[in-house]
């Protein structure tokens, strides 16, 4: 038979004492945990269970980042691009991209070389 579910955790010596110099608790139930009762699901017993607890001040959470959701992140398409790139594959972007990598790189190495040209003529001088 296969067993699941509630597997008891041993901890390594130096757990334990990190855990007694945080005092921790032993057995941390959901409700104690803050930002459960607004994340746990809803259902019909708990429905009727939080119209009678209306009356009694309910736990609520003083950190109300659970109850945000994570900023969506920009959508590519708001990107700036050209006509040109526009309409390409992903392998001809990367193509290009690898062009222009190169045009660069040769940019660069005429500008060492008119460098050194420079320091070359200085010391014959």
């Amino acid at each position: 038979m296969n067993r699941t579910g509630n597997k008891p955790i041993v901890p390594n010596s130096w757990e334990k004492e990190l855990f007694n110099l945080l005092q921790g608790e032993t057995n941390p139930v959901i409700n104690k945990i803050p930002g459960a009762v607004s994340v746990e699901p809803s259902t019909s017993s708990s429905s009727s269970s939080s119209s009678s607890s209306s009356s009694s001040p309910s736990p609520t959470p003083t950190d109300t980042s659970f109850n945000k959701p994570p900023p969506f992140k920009k959508a590519r398409r708001s990107l700036p691009e050209t006509d040109e790139t526009k309409d390409l594959s992903t392998s001809d972007l990367q193509r290009l991209v690898l062009l222009e990598q190169l045009k660069l790189k040769r940019i660069q190495i005429e500008k060492e070389k008119m460098v050194m040209d420079r320091l070359n003529n200085l010391n014959y001088e």
